[in-house]
Formats: C-alpha cells, structure tokens, sequence
C-alpha cells in the first residue's frame, strides 16, 4: 500500500508505503508545543519518499538526538529523522487512510488537562516498552508571565503570551485543513478576546501564512521552531490560540467537536461532546 500526504500549503508532498504500524498519540509536552494540538499522532511506515520540497525543510532540535522537521511557509510538521531510527510519519498528513488503528497513549504523563483517555487503548505515563527514551524535558512557564494569567509559549521558548481569563470559545476541528496545519487528528483552539490577550514577546518573530482562496485560513508560527502560535487575523473578533503550547491550564474546555464529517479516518472520537458535520447551526461556515 501507497499513501502520499502532504503539508498544509503543497510546498512538500511524499509518498509512505507500508506495512505501517505502531501508530500511538504522543502526549509529551514537546509534541503538545509543535504541534499546537492536544497529541500528536505518529505510524510507523515502511519506507518514505518525498516527491516535492525534499532537502528545503525546515528543522529545529527538539530534545537529544531528535529535531522536528518544518515546512518554512505554511508551518506544518514534515516527516523527518526518529529517535528510534525508523520511518515515522505525523498521521495527520496523510491523505488516505494506512489501515491500522492508534494502539497506544504514551507519555500521558503531560497530557493536557482538557484531554480524557477514555478509547480503552493502552496507556504510558512515559515512553513505551522498548522505544528509546529520548530524554524530554518539559519546558518551563515563561519568564514574565504574570500570576493569575495563563501563559503560553512557542516550542523553543522565543514566542510567548498571556490571557487574562478562561476562552469564551474553545473546541476540536477535524477538517482537513487543521489536520494538515496541525499533523495530528484534529486542532484544539481556543478564542480570547483582544483586551483579555497580551504577547509577552517574540512578536516579530511570528511568521504569518495565509491560505490561498481563504478568508480567514492560515498559520502563525514561530520562524525558529514552527511552533503554532496565537493568530490575529484582521477583522477578527478574537485572537485564535492553538490549545497545545499552553503552560497553564486554560480553565475552559472544549465545547463541540465540529468538521465531523471529514474527520481522519483513523481516529473515533471517544467523548460525549456535541459533533456537527460541519460548523455548528448559526455560526457560519467556514471561510
């Protein structure tokens, strides 16, 4: 079996042939920040080959022995090197569906406080039995956050902010777009409004990508990491806050799961929170 993927904006695109396996969510604080999402979703696969954008990614060194592979234009993770020497891909990339099913939760010691493990795979607090250990640290609250706010931060710490309060809006999205964006099976984001927010620093640091034909769509990441970072589209009411790189707790939680109807085909959604197909009756559509 061939499945190709891609990232968001088609700068990169490969090819994965199976047999894949060992797909798990990985809830380490560090995939949290890369990702922007609550876990990152990785396979096994039997080989890789890029078909467009080889040799121009982007990379970051994320703990020892391990870097995170980026396309410099629109921020989405691209497959790179693992710590284990095996060929693993970021699921959320890919545009079919590689058959197997995710086996595990690891490192769920750090999950985020918004996500419940209740699909009755199994657990890790840390690595799983015989996967390398590569040694994560988690990174720290950043310096200048103030008490009684709640901080985030970009993956190698350049690019942080604060909110005042818990998000007036907060949920899942499973279309494809955020799953491209984000390599994993859905976005978590939050929704502030502007007087609530505050970027601590490293706003000149923020690359800015806007979707082709999209109102609204885009990225912003950090141009040193690609960690997602808040988005403050113009003419927006809130500033937008990828869940992931969160330092504290954000008091809120998800409200809705929406985008359903194009949701990853390798993942169930495990909750009882609302699903819509699409955007929730009333709210619009997606630009």
């Amino acid at each position: 079996m061939t499945i190709g993927g891609s990232c968001l904006c088609g700068r990169f695109a490969f090819e994965v042939e199976g047999p894949f396996s060992q797909m798990s969510h990985c809830h380490c604080t560090i995939c949290r920040k890369a990702h922007g999402s609550g876990f990152a979703t990785y396979v096994s696969a039997g080989s890789l080959r890029f078909t467009a954008g080889s040799g121009e990614q982007g990379s970051y060194p994320s703990s020892p022995g391990l870097s995170r592979a980026f396309c410099p234009s629109c921020g989405s993770k691209v497959p790179g090197p693992d710590a284990s020497g095996g060929t693993f891909v970021a699921a959320g990339l890919l545009d079919g569906d590689p058959g197997v099913r995710p086996q595990a939760h690891i490192y769920a010691a750090d999950r985020a406080p918004w996500e419940e493990l209740s699909d009755g795979i199994a657990i890790f607090e840390g690595a799983p039995p015989g996967y390398p250990d590569p040694g994560l640290e988690t990174p720290s609250r950043p310096e200048g956050a103030r008490e009684g706010r709640i901080a985030g931060s970009c993956l190698c710490g350049d690019v942080a902010w604060e909110q005042q309060t818990a998000p007036e809006i907060m949920g899942h999205c499973h279309c494809s777009r955020c799953r491209k964006l984000r390599g994993a099976a859905y976005s978590t984001q939050l929704f502030v409004p502007h007087a609530e927010f505050d970027w601590i620093r490293g706003r000149e640091q923020v690359v800015e990508y806007q979707l082709p034909g999209a109102a609204f769509f885009g990225n912003s990441f950090c141009e040193r990491c690609a960690a997602p970072v808040p988005r403050d589209v113009p003419g927006a009411p809130m500033i937008m806050i990828p869940a992931g790189p969160l330092d504290d707790d954000p008091i809120g939680r998800p409200s809705a799961h929406i985008y359903v109807a194009s949701k990853a085909p390798w993942y169930e959604i495990p909750d009882s929170l609302p699903r819509f197909d699409e955007m929730p009756p009333g709210e619009g559509d997606e630009p």
